[in-house]
C-alpha cells in the first residue's frame, strides 16, 4: 500500500506512567472518543472527560509513555466530519500531525 502525502496523523490515546521504574509504578491513559468527541481518562477506578488543554499538559513525574495515532484518511466520514476534523486539528494544534 502506498501513501499518498501529506498525511494527517491524529493523536487518539495517550498512556502516562509515574514512578521510576516501568515495572512499577500508575498508569493512566487518555483517549478521544470519537463517538462523543471528547477526550476521557482512565486513572483506575475513575473515568472522566477532561478538557483538550489537560492532554500531555503533565508534570513530573508523570510523563507521556506511549502515543497512539490514527490516520485521519481512515476515519470515517460522519466521524471525522464531526470530531476529528475539528478546528484545532486545522490549526496545528497538538491533537494532529502533519508528515509530508
Amino acid at each position: 500500500m502506498y501513501l499518498s502525502f501529506p498525511v494527517i496523523l491524529f493523536l487518539i490515546v495517550v498512556e502516562y506512567h509515574s514512578g521510576n521504574k516501568t515495572t512499577g509504578g500508575h498508569y493512566h491513559t487518555d483517549l478521544f472518543h470519537l463517538g462523543v468527541r471528547h477526550w476521557v481518562r482512565f486513572d483506575d477506578n475513575s473515568v472522566s472527560q477532561i478538557e483538550e488543554k489537560h492532554v500531555l499538559d503533565v508534570k513530573h513525574p508523570c510523563v507521556p509513555y506511549l502515543l497512539y495515532y490514527k490516520r485521519m484518511d481512515t476515519l470515517s466520514s460522519s466521524n471525522a466530519a464531526s470530531g476529528a476534523n475539528n478546528s484545532n486539528t486545522k490549526t496545528g494544534a497538538h491533537n494532529s500531525v502533519l508528515i509530508k
